[in-house]
């Protein structure tokens, strides 16, 4: 049977958690003798209450005369010049069986304390000192190999492709690195994209501002051009397409199908030889001899069985009507400007461009209409196939 722990005072409680809290990193566990890991486990449920220990290691419980006695047999090892630490006197101590006065017991047990704390202070002085000429030491290296890091160009290389085996062994370690970021790196997409968009925005406001202001061209009037297309697609995909290979979709003023297979754009006169040298770069050219009035662009079986001259008449009137709702979808007042040279080729009315004219009210607000970009054009819906 073990023998019976030694009950300890409130006041030698008190002075075994002081010398505790000094030397707990240096204690070993008697269990798996590893230091700094025994922790204050509160008070045992005995009278009375004695302090308890564990280590978080090992699970082990430790008393309080087992702690005692590792820091009375661990600290001069360690720490060399640290001496004993000092613990009141038990029930059985020389001072109750000397001749001496109480009052002499407690002073000569005070002037140990003072001794013992003084000579404690000393040589956690020396011992900071100690550590931190150590890490001044060992920082020296790592200032010079920082130095010697190029970090911009760290930066402005792209991150490498993390394994799925890296990923989950290192998942709960936080990342610093920006690039790794989806958020971070969406975020720096969108915002270059939309500066080189703003950019590329402005410079075509200020041509079409540039355009307002320069006398009427000698080269006056609007054409279509004609271009072979492997399918039909809405116009709102035809104008993207033409975006995608720098194509200022502002001076496109109308977009349709005249027949299957064939795409017709309208443009200024001035602009024609600027659009066939950018569709040119892409292997894309116009074809140079269309009408869309003819009457093999009707392919609609109910007008098989008509006379050319019937097919003929039933093409133009086609085509008139795709003219008349082609000056009704461009903004004004190039709307206006475009039906004169429609009327000069016979394919409007006089009726249409009266109806074209809006009240002064609209006239002036729509001046800015002149500077509009590829964005604010609206895409039109094209014509049924015929």
């Amino acid at each position: 049977m073990p023998p019976a722990l030694e009950k300890l005072t409130p006041s030698e409680v008190e002075l075994l958690h002081t010398n505790f809290n000094k030397y707990h990193p240096i204690l070993t566990c008697p269990q798996c003798h590893r230091a700094g890991h025994i922790k204050n486990n509160g008070l045992t449920r005995s009278e009375p209450k004695m302090p308890t220990f564990r280590c978080s290691q090992c699970d082990q419980y430790i008393n309080h005369m087992q702690i005692q006695e590792r820091i009375q047999a661990t600290t001069p090892t360690m720490l060399g010049a640290v001496p004993n630490p000092v613990f009141l006197p038990t029930h059985a101590t020389s001072y109750q069986s000397s001749n001496q006065q109480p009052a002499d017991i407690l002073q000569t047990v005070l002037q140990q304390i003072a001794d013992h704390s003084k000579r404690l202070d000393d040589h956690d002085q020396q011992v900071n000192a100690q550590l931190s000429a150590q890490l001044n030491t060992q920082q020296e290296p790592l200032s010079s190999f920082g130095s010697q890091i190029d970090f911009d160009q760290l930066d402005s290389q792209a991150p490498k492709p993390i394994s799925a085996t890296s990923t989950n062994n290192n998942s709960r370690l936080p990342s610093t690195n920006p690039w790794t970021n989806s958020t971070y790196i969406n975020n720096t997409i969108k915002q270059t994209t939309t500066k080189k968009y703003n950019l590329k925005r402005q410079a075509r406001k200020e041509q079409a501002a540039i355009r307002f202001f320069q006398p009427p061209s000698a080269n006056q009037g609007f054409q279509y051009l004609y271009f072979n297309t492997k399918t039909r697609m809405p116009i709102g995909q035809v104008r993207h397409h033409l975006c995608s290979i720098n194509i200022n979709n502002g001076r496109i003023l109308d977009i349709y199908y005249p027949e299957k297979n064939i795409l017709a754009l309208l443009i200024h006169n001035d602009f024609t030889d600027e659009l066939k040298s950018q569709l040119g770069q892409h292997g894309i050219t116009p074809k140079t001899s269309y009408d869309p009035t003819s009457p093999d662009i009707l392919h609609d079986k109910k007008y098989q069985d008509m006379t050319t001259q019937d097919r003929t008449d039933i093409a133009f009137r086609l085509h008139v009507e795709r003219m008349e709702r082609a000056v009704r979808n461009i903004r004004y007042p190039v709307s206006l400007t475009v039906a004169h040279a429609f009327l000069e080729h016979g394919w409007i009315s006089k009726e249409t461009i009266a109806e074209l004219a809006p009240n002064n009210k609209n006239k002036n607000s729509s001046i800015g209409s002149l500077f509009e970009d590829d964005d604010s054009m609206q895409d039109r819906e094209s014509d049924n196939d015929l």
